[in-house]
């Protein structure tokens, strides 16, 4: 266990954060409606080589809620825990929406390099799934329909203590934060998300590995690299969509050759 403490963001919102090891930043940012304890399971591999940062997103795990719920005031979160340590272009890791919230902190306020693990920016059939199941997630079967989508994604690769972890996650997952996050697929913009990302990925100058245990669609690899000016692709395959969970040590050793080649 390491060191807990707390850092404020610019809207005064207290984002908890604890650090492990020592060695170079690395600061892992999580996926919607988890927190940081979804990284526990590489702790030992990474302590080796990092000065692990873990953080709780606004809206979830032990920080604050915060009067703003949006993909610019998550990267705020993140700034503001570089900010706390002192660190100006920390290594980014982030997991789904943390791959988002990643790239955002990249692109906005700069950082050593960038894996952005199973979030792809062109998901047609994910966002699709999303939007269907808009009435559930906004109702009484908000915990078991989104511990469905989670288990789905997983792909049958997690063993049964993973499963009840994102149970557990689900859980205690925060209804509204979620519905805010995913209001732009309720409404459909998915054209307008796409442009977005058009647009930002080319201002990132890092090294940035696109990362992946589900097979993205056709063309997707190429659409991304031609957008990023330092970008690079790899598959875990058959991992499903929590490839650190599935195998560890082969993620952690994914992590140290992509920073080793930089």
């Amino acid at each position: 266990m390491g060191k807990t403490t707390k850092a404020v963001a610019e809207d005064g919102t207290e984002i908890v954060y604890e650090i492990d090891g020592a060695g170079e930043p690395l600061l892992l940012i999580h996926g919607v409606m988890e927190d940081r304890s979804v990284w526990d399971a590489l702790m030992p591999l990474l302590v080796e080589d990092y000065q692990v940062v873990r953080l709780d997103l606004r809206g979830h795990g032990q920080s604050g809620h915060g009067t703003t719920c949006d993909f610019a005031a998550l990267a705020g979160d993140v700034a503001a825990v570089s900010r706390d340590l002192g660190i100006d272009v920390p290594h980014l890791v982030g997991h789904s929406l943390g791959g988002v919230v990643a790239t955002l902190v990249a692109g906005m306020f700069g950082a050593r390099s960038v894996v952005n693990v199973d979030q792809p920016f062109q998901d047609q059939s994910l966002f699709v799934e999303v939007a269907r199941l808009e009435e559930r997630l906004r109702g009484e079967d908000f915990v078991e329909t989104l511990l469905g989508l989670k288990v789905m994604l997983g792909e049958g690769v997690l063993s049964d203590d993973q499963l009840d972890m994102l149970r557990r996650f689900s859980e205690a997952g925060k209804q509204d934060v979620l519905l805010a996050l995913w209001e732009p697929l309720f409404q459909g913009q998915l054209a307008e998300m796409t442009a977005m990302f058009e647009a930002f990925l080319p201002t990132i100058r890092c090294p940035y590995l696109s990362l992946h245990g589900r097979t993205p669609a056709p063309g997707y690899r190429s659409w991304l690299e031609g957008l990023l000016a330092n970008g690079s692709f790899a598959l875990m395959t058959g991992l499903g969509h929590y490839p650190f969970l599935a195998d560890p040590t082969g993620f952690v050793q994914r992590l140290r050759d992509f920073h080793h080649s930089q």
